[in-house]
């Protein structure tokens, strides 16, 4: 006797894509009852729980998932995660959005109909537990449903500064998902990556991704740098407020623009030619004193009046100077020299970068251990690898208080030498948590080192590109070194 076919179960392959592979596993459907998390469906595996009831809450929810199935990455999930333009938890936060528009527009009732009500137990936990990532992840996934509004009067119970900024956050996604034309939201060609259409919503995880990392933001001098405050506290401001969210996510006013999806160039590192030695400490030296523990200077208790007879260990300057070599800034083998006058021992490296997939090193090394280079090596002319280049000079740090000065003027570039708004403030980000020194040329990094060496504060310069963008979107000062 053959088994019993539910009929009221959907077959996802009849609704038909272009990227769709001929030779792909057939989709394996399971009905759930309407309870929180029940329904869901993971594409890469082709398989999916839905509810089979006649409401329409559960037609909706059967709705959601069948656009999942009939939009959302497939074989390709992969392909988009490496990417690397945005995080996994913010590309599916913004798929949401993008299927939730899809099924609006196919006459569904999200608004009023697609929830399971554990809206406003999270909204509640997330204002009280003051995670602010998850709250920004879970009103954009919620955006333009009926998810939305008890969610975000879960947050105002603990924090309505977090459910304002919340509410700006869910109205601007909507508009910007509703900007877009149905046969471009919904495209499932390659173009270059299949399904096209999910090049929307990885734009909009790019968004969700600078506000909702809690190290990208600070409101003011006073506020920490991370977002999450202490657990529980129930009154930490949002790291964007409800005004500066409103900024970035209108499509069409001065705020933050559709951020470029301009991946870094990936970093090659070499050393040049380092043909001359520096003079200068380096690293660890020793010298006497009259005070310490182990004898080791003993014959110095006759000829030294101060009878130093112990060792006693210093640091060397140490340090890491990056300078940026585009073709607006001008760096010099004589600048290497006065550098390493100013602070010797310190590692000095130049970078400059266009297009990935060059075999030849993008960032050089030209001083380092008491060595420099008579010749600088020759360079492309971009930038290409701002942020990279940063994260290898603050692992070159012999140790977490060793200065590093950046000597750029603040343009920002990604591949192809584009310039992106995401990239500056990842840049932005790295300077405020390291401290890192920025100067517009090689003698105001002169000038900030010897300040280091004799422990006065060094001035520190804002670039105007990073000024002008986060007086934009935060609307206030940057001040970069402040904690």
């Amino acid at each position: 006797m053959s088994a019993r076919v539910d009929r009221r179960l959907p077959y996802p392959e009849f609704l038909g894509r272009d990227d769709a592979d001929p030779g792909a596993s057939p989709w394996t459907v399971h009905a759930v009852p309407m309870l929180p998390g029940f329904a869901r469906t993971v594409p890469t595996d082709r398989e999916m729980w839905i509810p089979v009831g006649d409401t329409e809450q559960e037609r909706v929810v059967r709705a959601h998932e069948l656009m999942h199935a009939r939009v959302s990455p497939v074989e390709t999930w992969g392909a988009w995660l490496e990417r690397g333009l945005a995080s996994e938890a913010a590309l599916r936060a913004a798929e949401e959005l993008r299927v939730n528009e899809l099924c609006r527009r196919q006459g569904f009732d999200v608004r009023h109909a697609l929830r399971d009500g554990s809206e406003r137990y999270n909204g509640e936990r997330i204002g009280f537990e003051q995670q602010w990532r998850e709250g920004v992840l879970l009103a954009a996934a919620f955006a333009g449903t009926a998810r939305a509004t008890p969610f975000i009067a879960g947050v105002r119970k603990h924090n309505p500064e977090w459910a304002a900024s919340f509410r700006e956050l869910t109205k601007g996604l909507v508009a910007r998902a509703r900007s877009v034309r149905t046969s471009l939201l919904a495209a499932t060609c390659s173009d270059p990556l299949a399904p096209s259409g999910f090049a929307y919503a990885e734009k909009w995880a790019v968004l969700l991704d600078l506000i909702s990392q809690p190290t990208a933001v600070v409101r003011s001098s006073s506020t920490p740098v991370n977002g999450d405050a202490p657990l529980g506290t129930g009154n930490a401001p949002p790291p964007f407020d409800a005004a500066a969210i409103r900024r970035m996510v209108d499509r069409r006013g001065p705020g933050l623009r559709n951020p470029r999806l301009v991946p870094w160039v990936p970093l090659v590192v070499g050393r040049a030619v380092l043909d001359r030695h520096a003079p200068g400490r380096i690293g660890r030296d020793r010298s006497s004193s009259n005070r310490g523990r182990h004898p080791r200077r003993i014959d110095r208790a006759l000829t030294d009046p101060h009878r130093r007879i112990f060792d006693m260990r210093t640091r060397g300057a140490g340090g890491v100077v990056l300078v940026d070599r585009s073709g607006s800034m001008r760096f010099e083998p004589d600048d290497i020299q006065a550098i390493l006058d100013a602070a010797p021992g310190c590692t000095v490296a130049g970078y400059s970068a266009i297009t990935k997939g060059d075999p030849d090193p993008n960032l050089w090394v030209v001083a380092e251990h008491g060595r420099v280079a008579s010749r600088l090596p020759k360079t492309p002319g971009g930038n290409g690898c701002d942020g990279p280049a940063l994260d290898w000079a603050i692992a070159q740090r012999e140790h977490p208080s060793a200065p590093i000065v950046w000597v750029c003027d603040g343009l920002v570039t990604g591949e192809g030498d584009l310039l992106s708004d995401a990239l500056t403030l990842e840049c932005i980000d790295k300077v405020r948590r390291h401290r890192i020194v920025i100067v517009p040329h090689v003698r105001e990094a002169i000038a900030a080192l010897k300040a280091l060496q004799v422990g006065r504060e060094p001035v520190r310069w804002t670039p105007p590109p990073f000024q002008a963008l986060w007086t934009t979107i935060a609307g206030e000062e940057l001040h970069l070194g402040s904690h």
